[in-house]
């Protein structure tokens, strides 16, 4: 069996004495569906003979099922049987209004992270409950690698800073940057790789702003000192992005980045896995 154990809002499958299973006889984790699937939008000319690309578009979700029971290393056979009790409490751990970190703890020591949240159903045999079959639905069509965090002290010289984004995804994301100025005035963060400029004015020394991508928001310690006391009047609205870019069958990772202002800059995300356990 190549996965046994996963982990859920930071908590082991382990160490509440289950494993994954299967009362099907097959073995490991079977996968439903791995979303990263594309819908392609074409436009049909030339009588037929030519389709153009119109635009692409991720229309699933990664999902999966599987069953767990109790770990007979850790049960003798007289006791596999889950009391309702037991039942509730798979339910209540797994069974959530929201979704939150899963990754399975496989023989090959891989990370990928999903967003998830569980159906659950009772397996019943005899009229008794020996297991739990876990149907997962996640918010994304792909999962993640563990949090990259990067911080660059940025001075009057400085030639710039190369960023790596190891996302298997061609095409950019947005990570969660934090600016702390070191003097007062405009600054400019540019991506060479994804041609973009991020222009905030107006900063002051000291101040610290952050600019979250995944929720598209801007904040700062220092409002008082922008256009009619607010930092949104003074941002173009560009947020930062990392891009993949691809060149001769080759990826181009590497994201070039020059900020202005003196400053201590600090990038954070999570590259793009596309894969199943």
């Amino acid at each position: 069996m190549l996965a046994t154990d996963f982990v859920y809002d930071d908590i082991k499958l382990s160490d509440k004495g289950y494993i994954i299973c299967d009362f099907d006889d097959k073995s490991g984790v079977e996968i439903v569906d791995v979303g990263s699937t594309i819908t392609f939008n074409k436009i049909k000319r030339d009588s037929g003979r030519i389709y153009t690309l119109a635009s692409a578009t991720y229309d699933e979700c990664v999902t999966a099922t599987f069953d767990i029971c109790k770990d007979d290393c850790k049960f003798d056979r007289e006791h596999m049987e889950l009391s309702t009790q037991e039942f509730r409490e798979i339910m209540q751990w797994l069974n959530r209004r929201e979704f939150l970190p899963f990754r399975i703890v496989d023989d090959r020591q891989t990370v990928c992270w999903y967003n998830a949240s569980f159906n659950v159903d009772k397996i019943v045999i005899g009229g008794k409950i020996y297991g739990a079959r876990l149907t997962m639905e996640t918010d994304r069509p792909f999962g993640y690698d563990d949090k990259v965090s990067i911080r660059v002290p940025v001075g009057n010289n400085t030639s710039g800073i190369n960023i790596t984004n190891q996302s298997n995804e061609i095409g950019y994301l947005y990570p969660t940057v934090k600016i702390v100025c070191h003097l007062d005035g405009d600054i400019q963060i540019e991506n060479t790789l994804e041609e973009c400029v991020t222009e905030i004015k107006n900063c002051s020394n000291g101040e610290t702003i952050l600019l979250n991508g995944e929720t598209q928001t801007i904040v700062t310690d220092n409002d008082s000192g922008h256009t009619k006391g607010k930092i949104h009047n003074d941002f173009n609205w560009e947020f930062p992005r990392l891009g993949v870019q691809m060149s001769r069958g080759q990826p181009v990772r590497n994201n070039y980045i020059t900020v202005s202002l003196p400053c201590e800059i600090s990038f954070e995300y999570r590259p793009i896995v596309k894969d199943v356990p």
